[in-house]
């Protein structure tokens, strides 16, 4: 059985977040996925999840083709990957700061890394984006 892994922070989930974990469960048996705490979001990022982490996992274990969910709190990926026994990672787009595919190759030994790209157009920054110019306008 193939065990892969991938990890994001899956804010206002999106239809990019469904394809990256659709190509991932494609590639493996059995699919974990970490997201990020809003803690490390903050601390990294300088910014607040708009969805909470405990509903973030909950939206993430209730996909069909996602077997498991643990939360980040760190960008140590290769011991997340580790941790779930991971046989092969799979690397999205992320956000600056995020351990890139290249970076995970060189780190993790004997577990393979995948990059994939999803195919839609709707993305986190977009959709920040139009948030917070929403939210700027009311305020």
């Amino acid at each position: 059985m193939l065990t892969g892994f991938t990890f994001g922070l899956f804010d206002l989930f999106h239809v990019g977040d469904l394809d990256l974990l659709r190509q991932s469960a494609a590639r493996c048996d059995r699919l974990v996925v970490g997201a990020y705490t809003d803690e490390l979001a903050e601390h990294t990022w300088r910014s607040t999840p708009y969805v909470p982490l405990a509903e973030r996992l909950d939206i993430l274990a209730n996909l069909r083709f996602v077997d498991d969910v643990i939360a980040l709190s760190s960008l140590d990926i290769p011991a997340a990957a580790e941790a779930v026994a991971a046989d092969l990672v799979m690397v999205g787009p992320g956000r600056d700061g995020t351990p890139t595919a290249d970076q995970l190759s060189q780190s993790l030994t004997g577990i393979g890394v995948v990059t994939i790209e999803p195919k839609a157009e709707t993305g986190s920054p977009i959709l920040r984006q139009a948030l917070d110019a929403d939210w700027t306008a009311v305020a």
